[in-house]
């Protein structure tokens, strides 16, 4: 793993900003609810080209082009698309798709969300509850899918990513499983765990041997939820800070955002000027005070915001935050990006309407 550095510098007054065109890339999902002044509400989703809003943000034409695709990562719902690994195919190809219209608006980075070939971790259906939440052993088929979806498995996807950088889009940077390094047996299992890893693919990425990538181009998970605890293993103390011609960055993912101490690090100790968050986040929850008529249904979308603004705000960095959309199996997503300022407000941002994106201007009305 790669160690923090120790102690605190002082933070540079001056921040090379992010200034540029941000052109964000959506995949509406289900159905297209939040275009029906234009399309109507029953045409699904992936019947067409995934959506692009463009959004320019500087008049500084050597700014950062960035393409933020928010995408819905599918999940094989049968047990011989399960075997077949279906799904996984399905997503690789998405995004090698996704990375081609990034191209074509000439995006110098895009980013994917969270779990980008497999999607996320089902529980043991068959599991008492009364022992506890989830089955420490995990599900034998979720166990077998994702194994599947382990990044090795997949080099010569990797190698066609790849190629498709050129010296416009410099920057491709998504998240999937891999196995541990310290014991790369063929199959991850509950006493050798996976790990949750974000890949900055460059120009310098080997695709073949990803220990060369370890240090420089590789952000293993910290702080792992629920039920990830069952099939993943911590990076313990992981950074990973990128520089490039727009600036440095560090990177985290998804529930690694509730903890302001790593947040601190890439701020005051690495100094960077944005954190590039991927996440699995979801969206629905209740949380209710009725007698002080307060409820809200999307408990965790709230968070999610909270969270993104205050980091940026408390750390004066940009926060480029980019999460998944729609359903998988059972787990309704948030379908949110945002992309904050040093001073934690949004400069792009948007939300998921009806399990479809709307992309919203800061001051909340729609694009």
């Amino acid at each position: 793993m790669k160690q923090r550095e120790t102690g605190v510098q002082k933070r540079r007054p001056a921040m090379r900003f992010l200034d540029g065109n941000i052109r964000s890339v959506f995949e509406p999902m289900v159905l297209l609810l939040c275009a029906i002044f234009l399309i109507g509400s029953t045409i699904p989703a992936w019947a067409g080209e995934p959506t692009v809003i463009e959004r320019i943000c500087s008049k500084n034409k050597g700014g950062l082009n960035l393409a933020v695709a928010n995408i819905h990562n599918r999940v094989s719902m049968t047990e011989a698309d399960m075997a077949a690994g279906t799904s996984i195919e399905e997503n690789k190809a998405h995004i090698l798709r996704i990375v081609d219209l990034a191209k074509e608006k000439r995006a110098n980075m895009v980013l994917f969300p969270e779990f980008s070939l497999t999607g996320y971790f089902w529980a043991d259906p068959n599991w008492d509850k009364r022992k506890g939440a989830y089955n420490p052993d995990g599900y034998a088929e979720c166990w077998a899918y994702m194994n599947k979806g382990a990044l090795s498995n997949h080099i010569d996807w990797l190698k066609q990513l790849k190629a498709k950088l050129d010296d416009q889009l410099q920057y491709i940077i998504f998240n999937a499983l891999r196995t541990n390094p310290a014991n790369p047996s063929p199959n991850a299992g509950p006493d050798n765990k996976l790990l949750n890893s974000t890949y900055v693919v460059d120009k310098n990425f080997d695709c073949e041997d990803f220990a060369k990538n370890e240090a420089s181009r590789i952000y293993d998970k910290t702080f792992l939820p629920g039920i990830e605890n069952i099939y993943e293993q911590s990076g313990q103390d992981d950074v990973l800070v990128v520089e490039t011609p727009w600036g440095r960055f560090g990177f985290t993912t998804c529930y690694d955002m509730c903890f302001s101490q790593l947040y601190e690090t890439y701020g005051m100790i690495n100094r960077v000027d944005g954190v590039i968050e991927l996440a699995s986040w979801r969206g629905p929850a209740v949380r209710a005070y009725p007698m002080m008529n307060v409820r809200t249904g999307q408990y965790y979308g709230y968070q999610w915001n909270l969270m993104a603004a205050a980091r940026a705000a408390t750390n004066q960095i940009w926060m480029l935050a980019c999460n998944s959309v729609g359903i998988q199996r059972r787990l309704q997503l948030l379908g949110q990006f945002r992309d904050l300022g040093a001073v934690g407000h949004p400069v792009v941002s948007g939300i998921q309407c009806g399990g479809a994106v709307m992309p919203t201007l800061s001051g909340g009305y729609p694009v």
